[in-house]
């Protein structure tokens, strides 16, 4: 079990993080918490755009940019998942 502060943090990286971008946000900002989350071990990093129906993905050193009508997969991580960007992030 994962050891939390009084402020409720946890001690290790998610395995899957997951951003959905806000209108008014930076890319700047957004990828600067991507790299955060890729430098502390998680595994895989999504960002959802929530306007653009698109979703950036980063693992293993590869980066991706996935349109509406494509799919997303889970691979070793979450086998068997496959969502298609238009589930996610309706139009």
């Amino acid at each position: 079990m994962a050891s939390y502060e009084s402020q409720r943090y946890c001690y290790f990286p998610p395995d899957l993080a997951i951003e959905v971008v806000a209108f008014e946000e930076s890319a700047e900002n957004v990828m600067r918490r991507a790299l955060d989350y890729l430098e502390n071990d998680t595994q895989q990093v999504w960002v959802l755009y929530p306007l653009a129906r698109a979703v950036w993905t980063c693992s293993g050193g590869q980066a991706r940019l996935f349109s509406a009508a494509e799919t997303l997969y889970g691979g070793d991580l979450l086998p068997g998942l496959a969502l298609r960007v238009a589930q996610i992030l309706p139009g």
